[in-house]
């Protein structure tokens, strides 16, 4: 009985024992987990805190600021070693930039269990700055109340420093625009103004706040001058812009805060970023005060060009009528002169005519001045041959060079075309001027004329038409006062003289010279002088070097294809610069020449006629002045015993002008041509190839330069004579009789008219 009682007992108990045993085993293996989970979270948590130590400055403080916990962010940024940080007051690495209530707020918010953000100045041990973008966190207990405070900070002092920097551009930019005395704004790619300078508030009469993100067009541009409408579609400015273009114009009106309209200049272009169209900025000035000056300006203008008109006018007419009476007075004088007079009445006569030709340049002059400010003188463009000018010159100009006993020398290149385009009258009006001006300031000596090619000034616009490497040059040179820097600088002035004093020497207007720098600049050339006082003076002038399209090549003298000939040339000249002027010239003609002053050296002689190879052929052009040969009985046995030679062996004679020998008499040699001044290179080269095909008779070789002077007889050829002044009717018509023609006067226009008509009909009737 007792053994089955206690059996149920022990198998209760054993039941009791297991479950006690399962339930020992469950808790040791939930609470292996527990603690497994627990160092996990506790590496997550130490994994966290040593990415947010690797990332920012972090610190812990009790709630009285006291510092706990420091990471080494913090003592590396503080520069503060842990041991000085911990249990140190935050105030350790106060800087004193912020006020007491900055402070007051933060501790405000955190003590009231809120989080903190904000921006903070800070201190270094060593005294350096450094900022920092923190967040503090307070960590309450169960009553809600901080017991800690965990600061989280990032390092902000370079971006802070560039903030700074931006801040100083944008300052410095500011007051730039502001300064510019310009208007400044700048917009958006809608058209939305973004920024305006105190300049553009002061002339729109908007502020800043009232601009600042509106639409510019619909604000200040969307009228023009007459208050029509400027849809915005058609805003030039922002449509230029949104093209990626600059857009100037200085016709634009653009609408202040009152609704007055004003003129302005606009300057936009475009902003890009990267490139990428993001707005555009304008520059704008207020320009009607330039209007105003401008519209004054041309009013003036009109009114000075009527006046400069009415004064051409008047300087043409007077000019006219003062010369009308001078023609009469000119012809009577050299009518009379023709007549039978006594020695003083000649001399009075001359001396009114020499006068009368002297008021007569200056009325010319006076017309010329006042046609080229009146814009009334036009430039021709014809076929010339220089060496036509040259020709006129020497026989207008060489009769005043022998009254002053001066020597007058003409030198034309044989480089220069043979025909130019260009404007002859106008060349030689200008070298005529200079000419006469270096004969007047010559007491002795000589002036020498050179027209040379010279290198194209290619900076000159000038010349930016003509496809050219090369220009005319031409320049006079003499031996005469000369003139000093100061008077050089007033030259080519109108009515102005080098020299001004009231017992001048020198007489004239100085209207020569001004005339000649304008008919210069109308050829589109240059003109300059080069001078040393009490020495001399070069005046030159350039031109352009323009080809005639009927051209004739450059006269030359080819070389022989027969090898066995040689051609030499010997120059005998005792006028240094004419021997000179010689040499140049057959150096430019690639001729070999030798040069002697008044005899052939020996040596040279003896060597060209002890020349015996029969196989080689000596040609010798012998170029001498006529005046070094007369009276030099060696220089003419030289050439007499030339010409007893077999060798071929010619002489030209150059009859040069020299104002101190008389008249070149009977030569005793036969020359095979004779050249007069001026020596121009056609000449000289016909005279050269005759020369080598001799001939029994003496060529004149410029003998188209000296036509003969045959008086004219018309044989009563019928004249019309149309002129108003009985005074000058007398003048022309004793002339035109003195040439035996019928003239017939008519006292005007009408007249003249009627009388052709009557002749007409009576020479249809006969």
């Amino acid at each position: 009985m007792s053994q089955l009682g206690l059996h149920p007992y022990k198998t209760a108990m054993m039941f009791i024992t297991l479950f006690l045993v399962l339930v020992i085993i469950f808790s040791f293996k939930r609470q292996n987990t527990i603690l497994n989970t627990l160092n996990e979270i506790v590496n997550d948590l130490d994994f966290q805190q040593f990415a947010l130590n690797q990332h920012s400055i972090v610190s812990e403080t009790d709630v009285f600021g006291n510092i706990t916990y420091v990471n080494d962010k913090f003592c590396q940024i503080s520069g503060h070693s842990r041991e000085k940080l911990l249990h140190t007051n935050h105030r350790i690495t106060k800087s004193n930039e912020h006020s007491e209530h900055f402070f007051q707020v933060l501790w405000d918010t955190i003590s009231n269990g809120q989080v903190w953000h904000g921006e903070i100045k800070n201190r270094a041990k060593d005294g350096s700055f450094y900022w920092v973008n923190a967040t503090i966190v307070p960590f309450l207990d169960k009553h809600n109340k901080p017991f800690k405070y965990v600061s989280i900070r990032t390092d902000i002092t370079q971006q802070k420093e560039n903030e700074s920097l931006i801040s100083e551009k944008n300052k410095f930019l500011h007051l730039l625009t502001n300064t510019m005395g310009e208007g400044v704004y700048a917009l958006d790619k809608k058209g939305i103004c973004i920024f305006i300078n105190l300049q553009a508030e002061k002339l729109l009469g908007y502020s800043a706040n009232e601009i600042l993100g509106k639409n510019i067009h619909n604000l200040i541009h969307f009228q023009d001058e007459q208050g029509n409408l400027i849809p915005v579609e058609q805003c030039e400015s922002l449509n230029s812009v949104q093209r990626n273009q600059s857009y100037i114009n200085e016709k634009q009106f653009f609408t202040r805060k009152g609704g007055s309209i004003f003129p302005v200049r606009v300057h936009s272009d475009p902003l890009f970023n990267q490139q990428d169209f993001s707005g555009s900025v304008t520059v704008f000035q207020d320009i009607s005060i330039r209007k105003k000056t401008e519209e004054a300006l041309k009013k003036a203008k009109q009114q000075a060009e009527e006046h400069s008109q009415q004064k051409s006018d008047f300087l043409a007419n007077m000019s006219h009528e003062l010369r009308t009476p001078m023609n009469a007075i000119i012809g009577l004088c050299y009518l009379t002169l023709e007549t039978p007079l006594d020695e003083l009445q000649r001399n009075y006569l001359e001396k009114i005519q020499s006068s009368s030709n002297v008021l007569l340049d200056l009325i010319n002059d006076v017309l010329d001045l006042s046609k080229i400010e009146a814009g009334k003188i036009t430039i021709e463009n014809i076929d010339f041959k220089f060496e036509d000018i040259i020709n006129q010159l020497f026989h207008i100009t060489h009769s005043k060079a022998v009254e002053k006993g001066l020597s007058l020398y003409y030198y034309l290149s044989p480089a220069i075309p043979k025909i130019l385009i260009g404007d002859s009258l106008r060349i030689t009006q200008v070298m005529t001027n200079l000419i006469y001006n270096a004969i007047k300031f010559t007491e002795s000596g000589q002036i020498v004329i050179s027209i040379t090619l010279d290198e194209t000034d290619n900076t000159s616009d000038n010349y930016v038409n003509y496809c050219t490497d090369k220009q005319l040059k031409i320049e006079i040179q003499d031996t005469g006062i000369g003139l000093t820097q100061e008077q050089q600088n007033k030259l080519f002035t109108a009515f102005t003289q080098a020299d001004t004093s009231t017992t001048r020497e020198y007489g004239g207007t100085g209207l020569g010279l001004s005339i000649s720098k304008q008919l210069v600049n109308l050829m589109k050339g240059k003109i300059g002088v080069k001078s040393t006082f009490e020495t001399g003076s070069t005046f030159y002038f350039t031109l352009p070097l323009i080809h005639s399209n009927s051209n004739s090549d450059t006269p030359t003298i080819t070389n022989n294809r027969d090898d066995s000939i040689i051609n030499e040339f010997i120059i005998v000249d005792s006028s240094e610069t004419h021997n000179n002027l010689t040499q140049k010239m057959l150096s430019e003609l690639s001729l070999k020449y030798h040069s002697f002053k008044k005899i052939i050296d020996y040596d040279y002689l003896s060597k060209f006629l002890s020349a015996n190879d029969n196989t080689i052929k000596h040609t010798l052009t012998c170029i001498i002045n006529a005046h070094t040969l007369i009276d030099n009985p060696i220089l003419l046995n030289q050439l007499e015993e030339l010409n007893n030679k077999k060798h071929h062996c010619t002489t030209l004679i150059l009859n040069a002008y020299d104002v101190s020998r008389s008249p070149i008499p009977e030569l005793p040699i036969k020359p095979s041509s004779i050249l007069h001044e001026p020596l121009l290179p056609s000449f000289l080269i016909n005279a050269i190839k005759e020369s080598l095909t001799p001939s029994e008779h003496i060529k004149d070789a410029d003998k188209t330069q000296r036509p003969k002077q045959n008086k004219a007889d018309f044989n009563h050829v019928p004249v019309l004579l149309v002129e108003d002044n009985k005074v000058n009717q007398l003048v022309a018509k004793a002339l035109l009789k003195r040439l035996n023609l019928n003239v017939t006067v008519a006292n005007n226009g009408l007249e003249a008219v009627e009388l052709f008509e009557t002749r007409m009909k009576l020479t249809h009737t006969s």
